[in-house]
């Protein structure tokens, strides 16, 4: 197995990281484009509608112009989110190493992510690679300590010989020494005191990044629970209950008894909800990204095609 320098594989994280985020935020405005292609194709029944009351006497001019002015808008919603959607790709270009006016597909799927559960900080601090270049740092700097203060340390010998003495038997020799490092101390005292110094500097600067990976382990968890909490909320309540207004305010008006500003209204409300549920799933989608990228966790662009 290729063995992957811990820079190497942080920034092929990064890119992963901007290419799925940017992945989300396109697919974000392909779900509001749909959304508001539905969006026109109410406002065109409506306004054919208010045109045949008010060329029948049935109904006022003052409908007709609010329609207008409702088809007005999606169409600058539509303006709005191409230019948008432009920006989005070219940087998602360039993240790819590709022209940036290269084409990319209309989004279909959002890819799933595993949800950041509560041993967030515990799964960062194991697989940051911050935290491991300043643990590196630390073992080092205390190696550096160790060699510093054997150098304060006597240095003890011995030897061994056999030595021949003419017609006599041979004598054997043995020999053991001691060096003193009493002059060395001046030169490797000031040498362990840096050394020690740099030890403390290293471990505090350990303890900021662990503090740091914490801190943001802890912001990512709680950016995901409530955008999931959130997303929960609109699909589950807001999105059926404005469909559900809106189907009854438009088919009142329909039969001519319900109010114009009526269906408007239950109209935004509508079409806000599905463009917020859009927004809350991709923001959910970007903090579990981002968590995967700072924990080393998930599969490099897992999921995004064109």
């Amino acid at each position: 197995q290729e063995v992957v320098p811990v820079g190497r594989r942080g920034v092929e994280r990064q890119i992963d990281a901007e290419v799925r985020s940017l992945y989300a935020r396109v697919w974000s405005l392909d779900r509001e484009r749909e959304a508001l292609a539905a969006a026109a194709e109410l406002v065109q029944l409506l306004e054919e509608i208010a045109h045949s009351r008010y060329s029948a006497g049935e109904g006022d001019q003052e409908g007709v112009l609010k329609i207008q002015v409702q088809e007005l808008r999606v169409a600058e919603s539509v303006g709005d989110l191409a230019k948008e959607r432009r920006t989005l790709i070219a940087e998602l270009n360039r993240w790819r190493d590709r022209p940036g006016d290269t084409p990319f597909a209309d989004t279909r799927l959002l890819p799933s992510t595993r949800p950041i559960g509560s041993d967030a900080e515990r799964l960062a601090l194991a697989g940051s690679a911050e935290v491991r270049r300043a643990q590196a740092a630390v073992v080092a700097a205390e190696r550096r300590v160790e060699l510093a203060r054997l150098e304060l340390k006597p240095n003890f010998s011995a030897n061994a010989g056999l030595a021949a003495r003419g017609g006599y038997d041979p004598v054997v020799s043995l020999g053991f020494g001691v060096e003193l490092p009493i002059w060395r101390r001046q030169k490797q005292l000031p040498m362990l005191r840096a050394a020690e110094h740099e030890l403390e500097a290293a471990r505090r600067e350990q303890a900021d990044v662990e503090a740091m990976v914490r801190g943001e382990a802890a912001s990512l968890l709680a950016a995901w629970q409530n955008a999931d909490e959130q997303a929960n909320r609109y699909r589950q309540g807001i999105l059926p209950q404005t469909s559900a207004a809106l189907a009854a305010a438009r088919a009142a008006y329909l039969t001519g008894r319900g109010d114009f500003s009526t269906v408007i209204e239950d109209f935004n409300l509508w079409l806000e909800a599905r463009v917020a549920l859009a927004r809350r799933e991709a923001d959910r989608f970007i903090a579990s990204v981002a968590f995967d990228r700072m924990a080393g966790t998930g599969s490099l662009l897992a999921g995004v095609k064109e």
